[in-house]
């Protein structure tokens, strides 16, 4: 397999988007698999990062400001097409808000596409659509994707380099720590750093890390240069958990960095710099996990003092960290190489850090569809009942996962002596695997609570209708009602 990263970097797109192709770049690398990057030559780009370690070709060596009018579309897709057939590309991964649908429709005629893209406001031909900033696949995703589009949703997929063993001691000075992204096109730095100045913060030591293209690197210097406790550090991506590691207080942009202080389980404020990362900051507030800032004018010293004395963190603390450090990196490039992913799947009992993973399929819109509630369930809502369920004894749900992967999940409700109901559901990216007859199969043949099995199955579901009569289930009499097909297995 050959693998292509189609992405740029520069002053005004900022190095994010190459520094996550980066990090999925190595890991296929480390499987000996080969990659290229696929760029632009723009101002203020990181390409040489690249061709330290992959081979880059350039889409075009025009050094302009201006950044990918309508009219290079064209020549953009002619000149990846040429790389694609010169270089046999089996796969591409786009991540660039600059390339657009027709782009797409033509690269789709040579290899398969996965788009990363953290929010989706357009058509797209891809076939895989990745999105970790996500927590449930929405209606305009379907909407804007064609049909048998696989879609990577969550952070069971965020694209983090390597947490690494931290042997670090930790000293009793009091931290907070800055970074703002690579480029900072806004200068977001220089308020926060005038912010920290107040009382507030004296007793803090302050770290301001600057990114590697920086305009104003000579102007932050001089903004610290007779304050105590201030200190300016260079940063890179390789060095930014432990430059976090520590804080009492981490704010960072919504970008790439942000996951790395989030799998450390850190107190932060999450700075959103432009629409586009208001756009993931919206799907991501609803879980009140993250404290985001939507626009330059809410910084303030009072808000930032208020989030570093919170005393009710802890919990979010351990929840931050079960949910961010997932490993998706790992978990991606097993998804597109392992063809094994099932083999040594088993059923394990849902605990409450599946909590996200349930609320992801319970919000499937073919789950949805399929269901017999046949609605949208909220965070709030979903959270309480299944802390409720996960206490009940006539309840059990199990998650049917391999090393890497949860893969769906069955829930046995024991209703009486007589009587117990099953159902299940899969995770998008691995229906037509036969996931649901397995794990169903494996579940069955526990015996959890030795009772006859029911199921209730909506009749144009016809494939969990196929799966229930192959493994025994008979139909019973009034299988017809409210268009609902009941099913039983006698054990």
């Amino acid at each position: 397999m050959n693998i292509a990263f189609r992405t740029d970097s520069s002053y005004k797109i900022g190095t994010g988007h190459v520094h996550r192709c980066l990090n999925l770049a190595r890991k296929f690398k480390k499987k000996k698999i080969k990659c290229y990057f696929f760029s632009n030559n723009y101002p203020g780009n990181i390409n040489d990062l690249i061709k330290d370690e992959f081979e880059l070709l350039t889409i075009t060596n025009k050094n302009s400001k201006k950044l990918y009018l309508e009219e290079e579309n064209k020549k953009d897709a002619k000149n990846t097409i040429k790389f694609i057939k010169k270089l046999k590309i089996d796969l591409i991964f786009l991540d660039s808000y600059l390339i657009k649908e027709d782009w797409e429709l033509k690269i789709a005629k040579f290899c398969k596409i996965v788009l990363i893209s953290d929010f989706l406001d357009r058509k797209s031909f891809c076939d895989y659509y990745l999105n970790y900033n996500l927590f449930y696949e929405n209606k305009n995703i379907n909407k804007n994707l064609k049909k048998n589009c696989i879609k990577l949703i969550g952070p069971d997929y965020s694209i983090s380099k390597d947490f690494p063993n931290l042997k670090i001691k930790k000293k009793n000075i009091k931290k907070i720590t800055v970074f703002m992204g690579g480029v900072d096109a806004k200068d977001y730095t220089s308020k926060i750093i005038s912010i920290l100045k107040h009382k507030f913060f004296l007793k803090y030591k302050k770290i301001i890390v600057i990114g590697q293209r920086n305009k104003k690197i000579n102007i932050l210097i001089k903004q610290i240069k007779n304050f105590k406790n201030f200190e300016i550090i260079f940063g890179n991506k390789k060095n930014l958990y432990t430059l976090f590691f520590n804080s009492n207080l981490v704010i960072t942009n919504l970008g790439t960095a942000m996951y790395e202080h989030l799998m450390l389980g850190l107190k932060s404020v999450v700075i959103a710099q432009n629409s586009n990362q208001r756009k993931v900051m919206k799907n991501m507030s609803s879980y009140n996990l993250i404290n985001f800032i939507k626009n330059r004018k809410e910084i303030n010293s009072n808000y930032i003092n208020k989030i570093l004395n919170q005393k009710i963190f802890f919990k979010k603390k351990h929840i931050l960290i079960d949910l961010f450090k997932t490993k998706g990196t790992d978990r991606i490039i097993d998804f597109f190489i392992n063809q094994n992913i099932i083999q040594k799947a088993k059923l394990v009992k849902a605990s409450l850090k599946d909590t996200f993973f349930l609320y992801k399929l319970v919000n499937d819109p073919l789950v949805i569809k399929n269901s017999l509630g046949n609605k949208f369930i909220s965070f709030n809502k979903h959270k309480k009942w299944f802390q409720k369920t996960m206490q009940k004894k006539n309840s059990k749900i199990f998650i049917f996962k391999s090393i890497r992967h949860k893969l769906g999940q069955i829930r046995f409700d024991n209703i009486s002596k007589n009587k117990t109901f099953i159902t299940y559901s899969v995770s998008n990216e691995f229906r037509g695997k036969n996931v649901g007859y397995k794990m169903l199969y494996m579940a069955l043949k526990k015996n959890f609570y030795k009772t006859p099995i029911y199921a209730i199955v909506k009749k144009n579901n016809e494939a969990s209708n196929k799966i229930f009569k192959k493994l025994g289930f008979v139909l019973l009499k009034n299988y017809m009602k409210n268009n609902l097909i009941y099913y039983l297995k006698n054990n």
